[in-house]
């Protein structure tokens, strides 16, 4: 094979060289960057997991807790050991007392431990857990456009009257909200009852955080916790393995992502495939 004729054929059509030397580049360059974003995703994902889900170990559920998942949650809140913080979530229309708007917002009773990692920001800069009590409500300020109130005034949700006493400015559970069909409302767990919306058959999502602590084991709890859930009612994962709606989002950007990198790396293989043929002849 005579290696200075080749050589001299490459350099007479420099053009189809560099064609080539960019494809490759290119589908290196795709290649290396979707999988470089996926690790820098999942770290961050995992480094702020406590965050996003509020406990170490998670137990949601569309229906009431069975019996015996209740009991163990309740065991294991008595013995100290672990602290365990129980929600309610579910839409309901909210109406203002004075000037009768109403608008669907979406209901967050919590109970007096919540929330056991992160935090929820109110315009007061005073802690959550001191400011909502029983009968007051606080809510997100799109809430007090739509009805037209102000802090102070009094909203109707269900059978219960609620004084607004402050405004949200950021739930690290919620970082994202563009999607949401109604308005934040956090009410204290003390007022469901009083509240009367919670009947057979409503949409109602249950949740139990759990925080371990340091020398706490989250995998080894949800194992034994997983053994008392009832069959395709609850779901036990840990900070690590839970789904919330930022991780499905990043989830499905990385997805969209990938397939632009195969079409990118199928575009570089034709490139290198015609520019070799008309490097050959």
């Amino acid at each position: 094979m005579n290696f200075r004729f080749i050589l001299s054929e490459i350099s007479h059509s420099r053009g189809q060289g560099w064609i080539f030397i960019v494809c490759v580049a290119l589908s290196l360059v795709s290649l290396v960057a979707i999988n470089s974003f996926r690790r820098d995703v999942n770290q961050s994902l995992l480094a702020d997991a406590r965050k996003l889900h509020g406990g170490d170990v998670i137990v949601r559920s569309h229906h009431p807790f069975t019996p015996a998942l209740a009991t163990k949650l309740q065991d294991l809140e008595e013995s100290g050991r672990v602290v365990v913080s129980k929600t309610w979530e579910f839409y309901s229309v909210a109406r203002s007392a004075a000037q009768q708007k109403t608008v669907l917002a979406n209901i967050k009773a919590v109970d007096s431990q919540y929330p056991l990692y992160g935090s929820v920001l109110l315009t007061s800069t005073d802690t959550f857990q001191d400011v909502l009590q029983k009968g007051t409500a606080i809510v997100a300020s799109s809430l007090l456009t739509r009805l037209g109130v102000e802090i102070g005034d009094i909203i109707q949700v269900g059978s219960t009257a609620f004084t607004i006493v402050d405004v949200i400015e950021n739930e690290s559970q919620r970082p994202v909200n563009f999607f949401d069909f109604g308005p934040r409302i956090f009410v204290a767990a003390s007022d469901l009852e009083a509240m009367d919306l919670l009947k057979p058959g409503s949409r109602v999502h249950y949740e139990a955080l759990i925080k371990t602590g340091i020398k706490g084991d989250p995998e080894l709890l949800a194992d034994n916790l997983r053994q008392l859930v009832g069959t395709g009612q609850e779901n036990v994962s840990t900070y690590a393995s839970a789904s919330s709606r930022v991780k499905r989002f990043f989830d499905n950007l990385l997805f969209f992502l990938s397939l632009i990198s195969v079409f990118t790396m199928l575009l570089a293989g034709i490139g290198m495939q015609s520019s070799l043929a008309a490097l050959l002849r």
